[in-house]
């Protein structure tokens, strides 16, 4: 849940144009207001009064994965909860500000260029409906090569590769699902791994000195 900004957004006549980490924000959108090497504009609604936000996100810790990787696996940014600001952006909304937004579609996707200027570049290629795109229809909502895994036969065997780290079980399942970057995001999968391990053991060793989880 994000901070309210009501008190802010009472002395502006406008309404925000965007909004990052809950913040309105005012002028034209700008990647380089927000610092990270990717940046995706995201169009988002409230789930309770479908109220309308287009969030700016970068790589989110602990992993800071690739946006392009995080969409190729499951279709989505994993935006997380609405701003707290329904009710001044005119609506009646009595919870949706703790609950985790809808994603329609990424409006801008920019990244790094990697040169010595290392200018933003947009890149239109990942500008596309996310896994919440049809939610006003009949259709299902597209998880993108996570749900058709997860909908398949080969689900027991990924879940294992996943578990044991199969690096090359994984890319060859993804690459049999047309993922459009298997590599990347078996090492992204492998990475969520390790870094699970590590708390786990982290979490037994505190356990094991001090007594307490």
């Amino acid at each position: 849940m994000h901070f309210r900004y009501d008190d802010i957004i009472a002395q502006i006549s406008g309404r925000p144009t965007w909004w990052f980490n809950g913040v309105p924000r005012y002028g034209a959108f700008d990647p380089a207001m927000v610092g990270s090497f990717e940046i995706a504009l995201v169009h988002t609604e409230c789930r309770e009064c479908r109220t309308r936000y287009d969030v700016a996100i970068g790589s989110q810790p602990p992993s800071f994965a690739s946006l392009r990787d995080v969409i190729s696996f499951e279709n989505r940014l994993n935006v997380g909860d609405p701003p707290f600001a329904c009710a001044e952006m005119g609506a009646r909304c009595s919870g949706g500000y703790c609950m985790t937004s809808l994603e329609i579609r990424v409006l801008e996707f920019w990244t790094k260029d990697g040169r010595i200027s290392n200018a933003w570049r947009r890149d239109a290629d990942w500008e596309r409906p996310l896994i919440h795109a049809n939610w006003d229809s009949d259709a299902q909502d597209d998880e993108g090569i996570w749900g058709r895994i997860l909908d398949s036969e080969r689900i027991d065997e990924w879940s294992q590769a996943r578990r044991d780290g199969d690096f090359g079980t994984m890319v060859a399942i993804l690459k049999e699902f047309d993922c459009e970057r298997p590599l990347e995001v078996a090492h992204m999968i492998d990475v969520e791994r390790r870094y699970q391990l590590l708390r786990d053991k982290t979490s037994a060793i505190r356990n094991d000195r001090f007594g307490e989880n």
